[in-house]
Parts: structure tokens; C-alpha cells; sequence
């Protein structure tokens, strides 16, 4: 909403989750329903990721706007190094200037989305794959311990305090243009593909 874009102080989070390292893996390709342009990973290929993440409580002031999917202006910061991944010239490293997270209610019991992103300043690209410039956003759910849902321990992340995170979601960029006047009447999102959550000591698996 436009008061949380120009609030001057952070919302909390309805489910904290800092404090929490885990392993953040990116599956980046072609995906059923996306936007993305048709050469785009057309052959098949994804290109595979994984980050060593680490979610604090330190705020972020992202500056007006802020970020229409993490809730406005405020949120917590992520710390990332970047990764690094085997392309046709061998290891191929990967910038990451850190990130931010925030957590809202969904509406039942127990449960909260995740929102987070990852800022790659030079992307990355792995024959027709590629993480464009710019700010990728994950998306997924958290339970705490008032849920009712019934989730396996396979597919799930144990998170503080009690809290389970979701072991998956989708990956989003934004691609914003006149058309949506760059963004002013809600953001146009488009399908980067998947990625994986894991535990930080399955980080050099």
C-alpha cells in the first residue's frame, strides 16, 4: 500500500526468521506459464545455483517505492556472498550483493508467506539460461507452531523459534514498462523458475 511505501518505521514480520543459514539453491529455466521471451532457455537447460544464505534481523530501508512483493518500503536483510556454478569454461563465480526478506499472514492458521530477494548485479548465464542484472525475488510459506496443516519432515526446513519453512517456491523477476507505467499500477512479474531450500551444513554438497 502506498502508507507502507512511505511509512517511516519497519512493519514486523509476522513470523521471524532471523538467525536462520540455510542453503538456497536456484533451478533456473523455462517454466509452464512464463512470460519470458521464447529464446529464453528454449533448448530445456536450467542452470543450478546454490547459495549460502544467512537471514539477520538488521532493517533495510529499500527507499520509495520499496518492494510491492516484500510488503513496501522496510525489510530485513539477507547476507550473501554470492555461489558459483560448472559452465562450458568450468567454474563460472557468481556476484550476490546480499538481499532482504519479510513475512506476512496468509490468512490461515499457523501460516505465513516467505518473500525474499537476492540482488545479482551481473547476473549470470549458462548457454541459453541466464539470471538477468537486477533483483531476483523468491517466494514460498512458513508454519509456525499454532498450525494445523499437515506438512511431512521431507519437505520442510526447521527454522527459529519453532518455525518450519517450506523446502521450495518459485522464482520471479520483475519486468516492468510504460504499459504498467514502470511499475506505479502493481508490478508485472515474470517466471525465472524454481529454486530449493536446505539446511547451511548441506552448503558445499
Amino acid at each position: 500500500t502506498l502508507a507502507n511505501q512511505l511509512g517511516a518505521t519497519a512493519v514486523e514480520p509476522s513470523v521471524s526468521l532471523g538467525g536462520l543459514d540455510c542453503k538456497v539453491t536456484l533451478s533456473v529455466g523455462r517454466e509452464d506459464g512464463t512470460w519470458m521471451d521464447k529464446e529464453w532457455a528454449a533448448s530445456g537447460a536450467r542452470l543450478l545455483l546454490p547459495l549460502s544464505c544467512r537471514f539477520t534481523d538488521e532493517i533495510v530501508d529499500l527507499g520509495f517505492p520499496g518492494e510491492e512483493a516484500l510488503g513496501g518500503r522496510f525489510c530485513r536483510k539477507i547476507e550473501c556472498s554470492g555461489g558459483s556454478f560448472v559452465g562450458k569454461s568450468g567454474t563460472e563465480n557468481v556476484v550476490v550483493e546480499n538481499g532482504g526478506w519479510a513475512t506476512a499472514p496468509t490468512g490461515r492458521l499457523g501460516e505465513s508467506a516467505v518473500r525474499f530477494f537476492l540482488d545479482f548485479p551481473s547476473g549470470a548465464a549458462r548457454n541459453d539460461v541466464s539470471i538477468p542484472a537486477g533483483r531476483v525475488f523468491f517466494s514460498n510459506v512458513c508454519f509456525d507452531e499454532t498450525t494445523e496443516a499437515e506438512i511431512p519432515a521431507s519437505e520442510v526446513v526447521d527454522g527459529p523459534a519453532g518455525v518450519r519453512i517450506l523446502a521450495g517456491g518459485g522464482l520471479t523477476i520483475k519486468k516492468n514498462t510504460l504499459l504498467n507505467l514502470w511499475g506505479a499500477l502493481g508490478d508485472v512479474n515474470l517466471i525465472l523458475g524454481r529454486f530449493s531450500l536446505g539446511a547451511a551444513k548441506d552448503a558445499d554438497d
